[in-house]
């Protein structure tokens, strides 16, 4: 793949350093990886987030939008990205669907990371398993079907709550308004694992204040995929806004940078 003079430019002197590639959960959007971002690149080091299809400043239609579209999506900005290793982080809903990117592609992934994310087995969905997450924990976002059952949308009153738990109101009030519905097809749709993605070098992130992802649950699923490689962040279910310096240490971690 031809890369542009910027690109070219870059690998000349920060080859050995690894790409990050963030997927956002459900609800929301690239913009929840802003200060992240903006800390890994002070360090000179390439990141990138984007809006799945359907979410964000996406336009797809909803009727558009499977775990298959998410697949490609993320194949595609794989693809984009500057030569090199390539790490790619999935928060919450965004869990599943790295994984079943990398299991279509997954020589394109040097490392996955999920960060309090659903991480499916083989003909598990999001839904399954936030399903299970509530009868260990009794926790999880308060939702209603709109757009005819395509979509669930968040009930207002409880978004700080499920997901702002560990940060100041005034951190926040600016935030809820960014949150959009969110297409059912990818939650409700199962993961098919490959040999290639098995085979990956993985680490979760577990957050043990969250109120969206049941603590559990999270711990659960990383040792059903065998992830040996877990850090504890003493977060909500959103440490990229309540608390971005500590995240990005275990990133720089998980990439052997700390």
């Amino acid at each position: 793949m031809q890369k542009n003079k910027d690109q070219v430019q870059y690998l000349s002197t920060e080859e050995s350093k690894p790409n990050f590639l963030f997927v956002h959960g459900a609800w929301q959007g690239a913009w929840v990886w802003n200060e992240v971002i903006q800390q890994l690149t002070t360090q000179d080091i390439f990141a990138r987030a984007f809006d799945l299809p359907g979410s964000g400043s996406d336009q797809t239609p909803i009727s558009n939008v499977t775990m298959d579209t998410y697949v490609q999506a993320i194949i595609s900005e794989a693809e984009s990205m500057p030569l090199g290793q390539l790490i790619l982080v999935g928060h919450s809903m965004g869990g599943a669907a790295i994984t079943a990117a990398a299991s279509a592609a997954p020589k394109l992934f040097h490392q996955l990371v999920y960060l309090c994310a659903f991480v499916p087995r083989t003909g598990e969905s999001v839904a399954a398993l936030a399903k299970e997450g509530h009868a260990l924990s009794g926790i999880g976002p308060k939702v209603e079907l709109v757009d005819a059952g395509l979509t669930s949308r968040l009930i207002p009153d409880s978004i700080a709550d499920t997901f702002f738990n560990d940060c100041p109101p005034k951190t926040t009030e600016q935030i809820l308004d960014q949150f959009r519905p969110q297409p059912i097809a990818p939650v409700i749709t199962p993961v098919n694992l490959s040999e290639g993605f098995t085979a990956l070098p993985k680490t979760y992130i577990h957050c043990t204040h969250d109120n969206a992802v049941s603590s559990v649950l999270q711990l659960l699923m990383a040792s059903r995929a065998n992830i040996n490689n877990i850090q504890t962040l003493e977060s909500g279910h959103e440490p990229f806004i309540s608390q971005p310096e500590n995240l990005v240490r275990l990133l720089l971690q998980a990439a052997n940078l700390y």
